[in-house]
């Protein structure tokens, strides 16, 4: 759960007055400038602290993350755990961010080895201050901001950005906790991460020339493939450089889409995969007369984790908001939206998305653009070259940070014979063909007869005339 010191602002800010007033008075000169620039650090700083103990056994770990890939991440028995072998396999934290400026901040996690493999090493840790350079949008970041990466490497490592110490003989890597300090002045961050054991403490200092900010992520496999799985719990990021962003949440409600047609409407909802043990139905709300009203309430699939919503008789001349809520464990989430009018006294838009790169997506400038024409729906396109009935594919791919280039390739051939055959006269040809025809005879094959006559032949030779 987030704690966010701030929330109790003006109790705390008639204290500071007062210890202001008193070290008028006299006292102020016990306190140095930096333990009052200590003081306002700790005033202004956001915690954020997660065990998992509150979640039940599930594969999505809730709407403060986004894991990828998600089916490789499980919450089980109160703790986080990595199941798969991807390279760089993360769970970013989407609502607390480290941010740009001076201060300080601090990443700690508990961390053990699930398997141990003996042909294969493996890696956990943390990636600090993940940011996409091109966009930047939160989920941008998720798939592809760039990082420094701090952990242990079962090979017997301590590590941080390319620097790297060696861990105690025996390292117990079943359960040990990790800590990453960062503080940013004078154009640098100095960093400290720590390694402890039940029988040992292990050390890293390193240094950036530049400000740390972004998300922070619990990593599994920083530079290969591994089937070495770890467990991490008692998550927490904290400190003034600590920024809490709650509408970076993603989640349980992920998206949803509708259809109208013939005064039908049909809506579906996405939703994660929860678990059995969390609430199974969702519902749903139109807002009729200034008020919201529920008008459906339908279970999820539980091999889809998709809700549909069905309303016949619909008045398809109005517009009418709606809203999907979901409750879960005390907590509600609301997902909003528009049912449109159909465009009847108008040509309709199509937002074409026609074979876009899966590594498009995401990219803020598609979305804004998509926003700005106010399509009235998605091309059939969106769901393939299929779907496409044939028309030219331009294929989009996602920007690339840098100066803009131009490239362009041409080609021209030429085709010619390599050798001309020397071709028959009609006259000689249907010569063979009567040979055939009589050496067919000769073997006593039935219903033959020769193709040409003999004035065909002669008309063929002379060739002034059609046979």
């Amino acid at each position: 759960m987030i704690q966010n010191s701030r929330r109790s602002f003006f109790r705390r800010l008639s204290f500071s007055l007062a210890s202001l007033s008193f070290s008028l008075s006299g006292i102020a000169s016990i306190f140095s400038i930096s333990k009052k620039r200590s003081f306002v650090e700790k005033f202004f700083e956001v915690s954020f602290h997660d065990d998992f103990s509150a979640l039940n056994d599930r594969v999505w770990i809730g709407e403060k993350y986004w894991a990828i890939p998600m089916e490789d991440w499980h919450v089980k028995a109160g703790r986080l755990e990595f199941r798969g072998t991807h390279r760089y396999s993360r769970v970013n934290l989407l609502t607390t961010v480290i941010k740009a400026g001076n201060g300080s901040f601090t990443a700690s996690t508990d961390v053990g080895l699930i398997t141990k493999s003996i042909q294969n090493t493996g890696e956990a840790g943390f990636s600090i201050g993940i940011k996409d350079n091109l966009d930047d949008d939160v989920k941008a970041a998720c798939y592809y901001g760039k990082s420094l990466k701090a952990g242990v490497s079962t090979a017997g490592s301590l590590f941080i950005g390319n620097k790297a110490t060696p861990l105690p003989n025996n390292f117990d890597y079943s359960d040990f906790n990790l800590t990453v300090t960062g503080k940013y002045s004078n154009n640098s961050t100095q960093l400290t991460l720590s390694c402890k054991s039940k029988n040992s403490t292990t050390e890293i200092s390193y240094t950036v020339n530049e400000d740390i900010s972004g998300l922070v992520a619990l990593t599994n496999n920083f530079q290969q493939e591994s089937s070495e799985h770890f467990w991490f719990k008692n998550f927490s990021l904290s400190g003034s450089k600590v920024e809490a962003k709650p509408n970076n949440s993603f989640g349980p409600i992920l998206w949803t889409m509708h259809t109208l047609s013939n005064n039908a409407l049909r809506i579906m909802a996405q939703m994660p995969p929860i678990s059995s043990k969390d609430n199974q139905n969702v519902q749903l709300f139109l807002k009729q007369n200034n008020a919201w009203k529920i008008v459906s309430t339908q279970p999820i699939d539980d091999t889809a984790y998709t809700v549909h919503f069905i309303i016949d008789s619909w008045d398809s001349t109005k517009e009418i908001p709606y809203r999907i809520v979901y409750k879960n464990h005390g907590k509600e989430y609301k997902y909003e939206g528009q049912i449109r009018k159909e465009p009847n006294d108008r040509p309709l838009k199509f937002g074409g998305l026609t074979c876009q790169e899966w590594g498009g997506y995401p990219y803020t400038p598609l979305v804004k653009n998509l926003k700005k024409h106010n399509q009235d729906a998605a091309s059939t396109a969106l769901f393939g070259l299929k779907g496409a009935n044939g028309v030219i594919v331009i294929t989009t791919k996602r920007g690339k940070e840098g100066k803009i280039t131009v490239s362009f390739n041409s080609s021209v051939g030429v085709q010619t014979f390599g050798q001309r055959p020397k071709l028959l006269q009609s006259y000689e040809s249907a010569m063979l063909l009567n040979e055939g025809q009589e050496n067919l005879l000769a073997i006593g094959t039935p219903n033959i007869t020769k193709i040409f006559t003999p004035q065909n032949l002669e008309t063929f030779r002379k060739g002034d005339g059609d046979p």
